[in-house]
């Protein structure tokens, strides 16, 4: 019996989105991907926010840097989120918003979770997250 792991967890979100990602080019089912994607783009948002804030109470008791830096993950996975959320609110337009996902997905591809495993040969456009949290520009 496996252990339930960030890897795990990020693999089935992803297999998730890539699936509602389908339905996204279907008029009528794209409707109900964008509720589902909604009610969990917001489900995404609170907890990377409830990460962030244990990460926080975490370092105010041990003093601790690198709790610090880990806050980072919860601030990408609100930003996830967010942008799932975003993607929803278009996902239920018909026609219109198929065609503008349809364009999204063809040329700029998806924000990939940091611990997802790809398919041989498939190079993920935004890998691991490298959004730097710091105003500097790479």
């Amino acid at each position: 019996m496996g252990s339930i792991n960030y890897k795990c967890v990020d693999n089935f979100a992803a297999k998730c989105e890539l699936f509602l990602n389908r339905l996204d080019k279907f008029p009528v089912a794209s409707s109900y991907s964008g509720v589902v994607r909604f009610i969990v783009g917001q489900a995404q948002v609170i907890a990377g926010l409830a990460f962030v804030v244990l990460k926080l109470c975490q370092y105010l008791l041990d003093g601790k840097s690198w709790t610090l830096r880990e806050t980072k993950e919860g601030f990408i996975h609100c930003y996830h989120g967010a942008l799932n959320v975003i993607r929803a609110a278009i996902a239920v337009i018909p026609i219109l918003g198929n065609l503008i996902l349809w364009i999204y997905d063809s040329h700029i591809g998806r924000m990939n979770y940091q611990r997802e495993e790809f398919r041989p040969g498939v190079y993920p456009i935004i890998r691991n997250f490298r959004i730097p949290l710091e105003l500097t520009v790479y």
